[in-house]
């Protein structure tokens, strides 16, 4: 605090003084308060995934249990609302999730697909990979498993590859098996 500014009863000066001391009155005080703005929307698929509006700006991130922020697609930019009102209500999504060992691999293959309805009409797709964790257990703890992107095309292709494997006794049946925190694995939910 300036040298001025000390020893001065602030209820009793002049406007001038306060502000050159940098004392704050009350209508800066209220406007500079927390602002309650909803800045994500909870999906219905899977279970404590949400959008969220990252940083009050037009960036939006997809946050799913047990995993790190992914950046949604650019094109989504204006097309997920965020307003009070529709911040209680969930976006009824579809989930399509597949695991299953690829051929000559030792590591299971885990993709998701979600198919989001947009608040101005329509419906957009989006596919993830979903990186495994480490397999020692030290590096275990505290890891968040990783969502990369995958274009929808392969995502049908991996699928259609994983069923064909079905008859064979080889991997499980699409939508089984442990979801790894990113939510139950349910094939194309009519989202209740």
């Amino acid at each position: 605090m300036p040298e001025i500014c000390q020893d001065i009863d602030f209820n009793q000066a002049g406007a001038d003084i306060k502000e050159l001391c940098g004392v704050q009155t009350a209508a800066s005080r209220n406007y500079r308060a927390y602002k309650n703005i909803p800045e994500h929307r909870n999906l219905l698929l899977p279970k404590g995934a949400k959008i969220v509006r990252k940083g009050g700006g037009k960036k939006l991130e997809l946050r799913l249990v047990n995993t790190l922020p992914a950046e949604l697609p650019e094109d989504l930019e204006g097309k997920v609302l965020f307003d009070e009102k529709l911040r209680r209500n969930f976006i009824k999504n579809k989930m399509d999730y597949c695991e299953f060992f690829p051929e000559n691999s030792s590591e299971r293959l885990r993709i998701i697909r979600l198919d989001i309805p947009l608040d101005i009409g329509g419906t957009r797709s989006i596919c993830y990979t979903v990186v495994s964790r480490p397999t020692t257990a030290q590096r275990k703890a505290g890891f968040a498993g990783r969502l990369e992107p995958l274009e929808c095309t392969d995502f049908d292709r991996l699928k259609a590859v994983s069923q064909g494997k079905e008859g064979d006794g080889g991997a499980p049946a699409s939508g089984t098996g442990k979801s790894g925190g990113v939510g139950t694995g349910t094939e194309k939910d009519s989202g209740r």
